[in-house]
């Protein structure tokens, strides 16, 4: 068969099904964004109650719903895509890739410019899907099942929501604890102060002032949470940066020479940017980190939802693509009235 290139594809082979659902799952996600999901409750910022009346359903029915539905349809579409590459023998990784390639560029573009964005988890996904499209159907499910059962045993009888609970805190002599006074930075960004009440060490950052409890002379803990640090010293014992150890990262910073009281001025400003291009500059700031410490096995088994959540509906959507169930939906309508039909 001669080899053919991928194109659009046209008005009359879409499948108007699919294209049906997929609009309603695009509006019920925008609805969310700007109700549930803007950071206010029915009762904080619409007290009135034809607004609560109005929050309720959409966070009963679209809540998640949507972005599910979202989700499925995209392993869903991926499989059609393959298989029409497939029947016409046109090349598709490079195509698909190329695909996965700009929307991670979205992806990122709408995390630095907007502050919240899902769509380069979607890229990273895809790639995902494009290892697993050969796989024998019937696993599918099973992988799915997977995804959802691992990360949730983990999550329920393995994994401790406060693990420095266990840990014990030691006294550290007054003088030690001065020479880690100062102001340490990320990227040469200003991003935690240290000071020294007494035996006691602070951390503050963009998320406020905690105390930092000795578990030796160098690692350092917060309770409750799963945050350490350790200071790091050159071969005279000068202390020189730190490592934030918090979610399977390790952060590196660099203790820099800076004014305590100037870089608490510079971390309010990061933890509430008047301008938006402040705010641009933060997000892009934490963008490249995430990005520069990701890894597989976090995106496996980190803290985040996505995987153990999302995964899965882009396996059996690829399932479902794959068995051709929005192919013929009359005729899985027929047996499902059928088999009403005999049911009553």
């Amino acid at each position: 068969m001669q080899q053919q290139n991928l194109k659009p594809v046209a008005l009359q082979e879409r499948i108007q099904t699919i294209d049906i659902i997929r609009g309603f799952a695009l509006f019920g996600i925008v609805v969310v964004n700007i109700t549930v999901d803007s950071g206010l409750s029915p009762w904080d910022g619409w007290p009135g109650f034809a607004d609560q009346l109005a929050y309720l359903p959409i966070k009963f029915f679209l809540d998640d719903k949507a972005m599910a539905m979202f989700t499925f349809l995209f392993g869903l579409s991926f499989a059609i895509q393959m298989q029409r590459a497939e029947v016409r023998n046109a090349p598709y990784v490079f195509v698909y890739m190329r695909r996965l390639f700009v929307l991670a560029l979205i992806g990122a573009a709408h995390e630095i410019l907007i502050g919240r964005d899902i769509l380069f988890e979607y890229s990273v996904a895809g790639v995902l899907l494009l290892l697993l499209h050969k796989l024998n159907q019937k696993l599918l499910p099973v992988l799915a099942f997977l995804c959802i059962l691992i990360p949730w045993t983990k999550n329920t009888f393995f994994f401790n929501k406060n693990p420095n609970s266990n840990l014990k805190e030691v006294r550290i002599d007054s003088t030690i604890l001065q020479k880690y006074v100062g102001v340490y930075a990320v990227y040469s960004e200003p991003r935690l102060i240290i000071t020294r009440e007494g035996n006691q060490l602070f951390g503050e950052g963009q998320s406020g002032k905690r105390p930092w409890l000795a578990q030796t002379e160098t690692e350092f803990f917060v309770r409750p949470g799963n945050t350490r640090q350790s200071f790091v010293k050159d071969s005279s014992g000068k202390v020189t940066g730190n490592i934030v150890h918090v979610n399977g990262l390790h952060i590196p910073g660099k203790k820099i020479q800076m004014d305590i009281l100037e870089a608490k001025k510079l971390i309010v400003r990061l933890r509430n940017p008047s301008t938006y291009m402040q705010r641009v500059i933060g997000n892009a700031r934490r963008f490249w980190i995430s990005l520069k410490y990701w890894s597989w096995s976090n995106y496996f088994c980190g803290r985040g939802h996505f995987f153990p959540s999302m995964f899965p509906l882009f396996l059996l959507g690829l399932y479902a693509g794959r068995r051709k169930i929005f192919y013929q939906i009359s005729t899985y309508c027929g047996r499902t009235q059928l088999l009403t039909m005999r049911f009553y």
